[in-house]
């Protein structure tokens, strides 16, 4: 089964304010949620702590490869506060930060379009996303009408594996049995959308609106680089057909 996926963020959709609890403020925001019903004092030292606790995180997360979905992650954090929580309570507070999030949800420009026309085509289509919060995805997309239309979405809190080692891929993959060898990715991170998806056996499409000159990061080589999903379809199938006549030779 041959199948074409996307990265999410700066790919299919722009949400800034979702993308930095994703990555940095998520458990201050929960203390922020918990600060009035709490009776413990929260200072601001330990908002700051808790995002450079958090950040170390991910960082640990990046190096290892093994992800910490939101829950997971918020809860780490509080225990090295020793900050007592309630992981479903936790779940909760965390369900309505991202909810409120949707109010700045956009989606990147013609990438709905393109996905729907590639589905068209034929052709399954995936979202494969670092994301610690999957049902984020979830809404957004369906917000865009077209996650019922999709082949799966699969993030590295449904995964377990973050974009920096190529398991992500291989089992967003396998969810479908779609053949890698055939398979192309596009997203704008050239480290993750690029490199690990070309070391899991993919072709990768770097997404760079406005490119001017090379890559943004050498060392990389994308296998197409689209400018602008206008009118993208037809060169993406043109990949997908040289992908398959290469597996044949």
């Amino acid at each position: 089964m041959q199948i074409i996926t996307f990265d999410f963020h700066n790919t299919v959709a722009h949400c800034d304010p979702w993308f930095e609890l994703e990555i940095r403020t998520l458990p201050a925001a929960v203390l922020g949620r918990l600060a009035d019903a709490n009776a413990e004092t929260l200072t601001l030292g330990t908002f700051d702590r808790a995002t450079e606790l958090y950040r170390a995180l991910r960082r640990d997360v990046i190096t290892t490869g093994v992800e910490q979905d939101a829950v997971r992650g918020v809860a780490q954090v509080f225990t090295e506060l020793g900050i007592d929580h309630d992981e479903a309570a936790l779940s909760d507070i965390i369900d309505l930060l991202m909810r409120d999030c949707l109010s700045a949800l956009s989606p990147v420009p013609d990438s709905v379009e393109l996905i729907s026309t590639l589905i068209d085509a034929g052709i399954p289509v995936g979202i494969i996303s670092s994301a610690v919060h999957h049902q984020f995805l979830e809404w957004a997309l369906n917000r865009f009408g077209i996650l019922d239309r999709l082949a799966f979405v699969a993030t590295s809190a449904s995964i377990g594996h973050y974009k920096s080692v190529t398991t992500i891929y291989e089992a967003a993959y396998a969810l479908v049995d779609a053949d890698r060898s055939l398979g192309v990715h596009i997203g704008d991170s050239p480290r993750w959308d690029i490199d690990t998806a070309q070391r899991a056996g993919l072709a990768a499409v770097l997404y760079e609106p406005g490119r001017q000159s090379a890559p943004v990061e050498d060392g990389f080589s994308p296998d197409m680089v689209l400018e602008t999903f206008e009118n993208a379809c037809q060169p993406l199938l043109d990949l997908l057909e040289r992908r398959k006549a290469g597996a044949v030779a």
